[in-house]
């Protein structure tokens, strides 16, 4: 039994006991009170001993056969009364099952509708495959478990879900890990042309440009710098994208920019940290080749054409 079928035996019974809940509602005068009945009976049960009351004094000589006529007539009068009264009660009864039957369709419906738009059942397999589990080793340490899915699997299951960009993702780490750069950089690219929620994520942005920086191309900085960029409008303290952005601006001489990224992730750090020590070193680097390509710079701009 997959814990998917689990999943959907388990939902099934929730929203059964829902709609059981709802028609528990509309039904509760019936089903709890039986007021109604009790009225109805109580109702036969006077007119019945008014027929019988009249009988004896009519037996008894009390009253004329005239009176007795029509105190009889009246009792038949209010007996139809009442039955005329009943037909809108039923009807309106009818209507009432309508309308419960209508309401349970609809929460059943909706609650469906709403899960499969956002949920998606057929990942529980992975994400539970990423829990903290291990096994125990001879001296009683756990020892972490690989990850229950490949990218074999994982393609699968995208195949019957296109447009689970959560699944897209996690194919994408995985190619990650098989240093398959390529494959990863097209499944970041799936999951972010769904235009769903990651494409709101400066992590995946991060990424993504991660990736294509590290294809062995020439230009793979150049081309990743763009997915950098969009990282940094979505998060601008994002202390990853202003790193990656910065070692990006460094691998194609953009040293002005490098510098500026460079400062902001100093601005963040403590003086004594190691970290510090590092970036300060590869700050200083970038502003001596600034300053080293400065008189490049002005001749450019002094002379655009010769420089073309």
């Amino acid at each position: 039994m997959t814990s998917e079928f689990i999943f959907w035996c388990i939902a099934g019974l929730m929203l059964a006991a829902a709609a059981f809940f709802i028609a528990a509602a509309f039904l509760r005068t019936r089903l709890f009170s039986g007021q109604e009945e009790t009225s109805e009976k109580a109702n036969r049960k006077l007119l019945n001993e008014e027929l019988e009351v009249l009988e004896k004094e009519k037996a008894a000589g009390l009253i004329s056969q005239s009176i007795y006529e029509e105190s009889v007539d009246d009792v038949r009068r209010r007996a139809l009364e009442e039955l005329s009264e009943k037909a809108p009660v039923q009807t309106q009864e009818k209507h009432k099952t309508a309308v419960m039957l209508c309401v349970c369709l609809f929460v059943v419906a909706g609650a469906l509708a709403v899960y499969l738009k956002i949920g998606a059942p057929g990942m529980i397999p992975f994400v539970e495959s990423q829990r903290a589990h291990g096994l125990m080793r001879a001296d009683g340490t756990l020892a972490a478990a690989a990850p229950q899915y490949d990218a074999e699997l994982m393609t699968a299951y995208l195949k019957r879900n296109p447009n689970d960009e959560r699944a897209w993702v996690l194919l994408a780490r995985l190619y990650v890990k098989q240093r398959d750069w390529s494959a990863a950089i097209e499944s970041y690219r799936a999951a972010l042309d769904l235009n769903q929620k990651v494409v709101h994520d400066p992590e995946v942005w991060i990424e993504y440009a991660a990736s294509i920086m590290s294809l062995p191309e020439p230009d793979a900085y150049e081309k990743g710098l763009p997915a950098a960029a969009k990282a940094l409008s979505l998060d601008e303290t994002n202390a990853n994208a202003h790193e990656l952005y910065a070692i990006a601006c460094l691998e194609t001489a953009r040293w002005k920019e490098a510098l500026e990224h460079l400062e902001y992730l100093l601005s963040r750090l403590h003086m004594d940290t190691p970290q510090y020590q590092k970036l300060a070193r590869t700050a200083a680097f970038a502003a001596q080749m600034l300053r080293a390509h400065e008189p490049d710079l002005e001749d450019n701009e002094k002379h655009p054409a010769q420089s073309n």
